[in-house]
């Protein structure tokens, strides 16, 4: 067996070969494509020349006029060139064949290698984990750190999660109030009368749903975060209670001007809520980004370590 180093240097090249095989999958099935297309039009010019060299009236009619042999040259002409344009597109299909089999017969060996690699690997961190001095303890450091850093990865990815659920509900009430207040206006300016009015409350009610959705999501949040070190707190109370908001609207219906600076005062809120919520999905996958990178360290000197064994 080649040195570990040796073979880890010729399998990291499977990831760029496994793409290399799937352009040339993509480019094999256009190569067929073509080569069918060409060679129904191959088929079609060779058909065209055998029509016109049968006797017919039509054509026995062109000989007298002398315009037979011009025509029939031109077609065979255009056989040719369709013959040849055939032959070439079956030769590019035949060497893609062949390159992508290659290819495979590569990546076979490397993946055969690869289980080799990575069975020796394991049985080194076998021995390593119980291995005193210097070498087991870093080992066994470096574990104690990924394991960490894995923790912190799903901790992470979790409070992600939330906030992006977040975000999409505060996108939605947004959205929800911000035809509410058009509707809102319309009552106002042009007296729109109950038809205006229903408009409006629909899309309040389809607020109210997002944004009782939002609360849920927003304990959730808080409480995922408390989880993650390094990312404070931000605020995300300070938009009002809506069921409070109902409740002024409801008991305001007629008063067209209060309800329409409520719904404002609302998307407003929320708008400054998003701001915090987007703060903090940035500062998130900033972290996240670091984890995996100090994680792939980590690993990449378990590796370095293990190589170096004996």
């Amino acid at each position: 067996m080649d040195e570990l180093s040796d073979i880890k240097v010729k399998i990291s090249a499977i990831g760029a070969l496994e793409n290399k095989l799937a352009s040339y999958n993509l480019r094999l099935k256009e190569a067929e494509e073509k080569t069918r297309k060409l060679l129904e039009k191959y088929e079609k010019e060779k058909l065209d020349v055998q029509k016109m060299q049968r006797d017919s009236l039509y054509f026995y009619l062109l000989r007298l006029f002398r315009r037979f042999e011009g025509r029939l040259e031109k077609e065979e002409r255009e056989e040719i060139e369709a013959k040849l344009n055939y032959d070439r597109a079956v030769a590019e299909l035949k060497e893609l064949k062949r390159e992508k089999e290659e290819l495979e017969e590569n990546l076979l060996e490397l993946r055969r290698l690869e289980i080799q690699y990575q069975a020796e690997m394991e049985r080194r961190r076998q021995s390593v984990m119980h291995l005193e001095g210097e070498k087991g303890d870093r080992y066994r450091q470096l574990e104690g750190e990924i394991e960490s850093l894995a923790g912190q990865l799903t901790e992470t990815g979790q409070a992600l999660a939330a906030a992006h659920r977040a975000r999409q509900s505060a996108e939605s009430a947004i959205e929800a109030l911000e035809n509410a207040e058009s509707w809102a206006a319309y009552d106002v300016w042009a007296s729109g009368g109950l038809i205006s009015h229903m408009a409006k409350y629909s899309h309040i009610d389809s607020a109210e749903s997002s944004l009782s959705r939002l609360n849920s999501q927003l304990k959730i949040l808080r409480s995922e975060l408390q989880d993650v070190k390094g990312i404070e707190m931000p605020d995300m109370n300070s938009f009002p209670a809506f069921e409070r908001a109902m409740d002024y609207w409801f008991d305001n219906i007629f008063t067209d001007l209060s309800v329409r600076s409520k719904i404002i005062d609302n998307i407003n809120a929320l708008r400054d809520l998003m701001g915090s919520i987007n703060n903090t999905v940035t500062m998130l996958e900033q972290k996240k980004r670091q984890l995996l990178s100090r994680l792939g360290q980590c690993r990449e000197l378990q590796e370095e370590l293990l190589i170096s064994l004996n």
